[in-house]
């Protein structure tokens, strides 16, 4: 898994990636590819979930609005994290 962080996050980290087995749902991976670094996590992460105010996209799809972050892993996932007020 793959996790593109949009430019308008304050952090200097754009890029994060893992492997994961193909049990893993979507969201345990990424909550797992944020905890690689403690201030990216607490940037977006609040009581085990992605924080309000941000867009998980995988292949043109926002996931947290359509449900899709139960969805398990898939071979070569991308996802892109994207402040909802990210100015463009």
């Amino acid at each position: 898994m793959i996790v593109h962080l949009h430019s308008s996050i304050p952090t200097e980290i754009r890029l994060l990636r893992n492997k994961f087995e193909e049990d893993t749902t979507l969201l345990q991976g990424l909550l797992s590819i944020l905890s690689q670094n403690k201030d990216v996590y607490e940037l977006l992460v609040v009581d085990g979930n992605i924080k309000p105010g941000f867009l998980i996209i995988s292949d043109k799809v926002e996931l947290r609005t359509t449900k899709l972050l139960s969805s398990l892993i898939k071979k070569n996932t991308e996802l892109t994290i994207i402040p909802i007020s990210h100015g463009g």
